[in-house]
């Protein structure tokens, strides 16, 4: 039987904010999917916070060290908001848990109960990293208790990348760079160094996996601009070193826009794909 360790970033939410309707849901939902499966996967289940975030580790859930720094922290543009770093989440979960994969996904990002079965399905076919992407159903539920009516909306796909697998033993040669949860393009740097590095890279794009209420984008807000510049500015430094990874040069355009820090996911996943195909 696989092991799998799944773990997210939990939030101080600010009372009557979408997190603080999304994260409860997702975490009951996670507990949900881990009972599903546990007769076919060992599931363990983890949550960090930040040093200085008042949080209880949620039931049913393992704590690992608190987080010691932010994106105000690193990097230029500096940022305004104390946004963790994709890294030092992933980095928590490795030298806590020996499971053989890992899952992250965004903490408003719910699971559907046969997300964990799935995917022990998707490694039993051969695939050591896999992205998932989520649907996005209305926000109209805003409890728990709701899950079984929103397990039952189908919803629509939507593009971005928010649920990552994969085996954890090749974690050490992500290209991660600095960026900051709760911004644009935290993922590109994490779904290029999954293809970069397994040849059995999948991607789900458009299965009743996990799913998301509504759809607000808050990071587009003009307010949140430097944190975007963050991202677009470690995410492009993050792809030109896994680039050079590859017998297949970035081809020029892709080079240009690096250079620019200008950044479409659907363009650097495709070539990235042709890259280390």
């Amino acid at each position: 039987m696989i092991r799998i360790a799944h773990i997210i970033k939990q939030m101080d939410t600010p009372p009557g904010s979408e997190w603080a309707i999304a994260q409860p849901i997702t975490l009951a939902s996670m507990r949900a999917a881990q009972a599903f499966a546990r007769d076919d996967v060992t599931v363990e289940l983890y949550a960090v916070r930040g040093a200085d975030e008042n949080v209880v580790i949620p039931e049913g859930f393992h704590a690992v060290r608190p987080l010691e720094r932010d994106a105000r922290s690193v990097g230029e543009p500096r940022t305004t908001r104390p946004l963790p770093l994709l890294k030092d989440v992933l980095d928590r979960l490795y030298e806590t848990s020996d499971a053989e994969y890992f899952v992250y996904t965004n903490i408003d990002v719910a699971l559907m109960p046969h997300f964990y079965a799935a995917v022990q399905s998707f490694i039993a076919k051969g695939h050591d990293a896999i992205v998932i992407n989520r649907r996005t159903i209305p926000a109209v539920w805003g409890s728990p208790v709701d899950l079984p009516a929103m397990y039952s909306c189908i919803g629509t796909a939507h593009p971005g990348f928010d649920c990552f697998v994969f085996r954890r033993s090749l974690y050490p040669r992500f290209i991660l760079g600095d960026v900051c949860l709760g911004s644009g393009h935290v993922d590109l740097p994490l779904i290029c160094s999954m293809i970069a590095t397994y040849p059995s890279f999948l991607l789900v794009a458009d299965e009743h996996l996990t799913f998301h209420l509504g759809d607000p984008r808050v990071w587009y807000r003009r307010k949140y601009r430097a944190e975007r510049a963050h991202n677009d500015r470690e995410a492009s430094m993050a792809l030109v070193a896994l680039a050079k990874l590859s017998s297949r040069p970035l081809r020029w355009p892709y080079r240009m826009l690096l250079s620019l820090h200008l950044l479409k996911n659907s363009l650097f996943v495709r070539e990235f794909r042709r890259m280390f195909s």
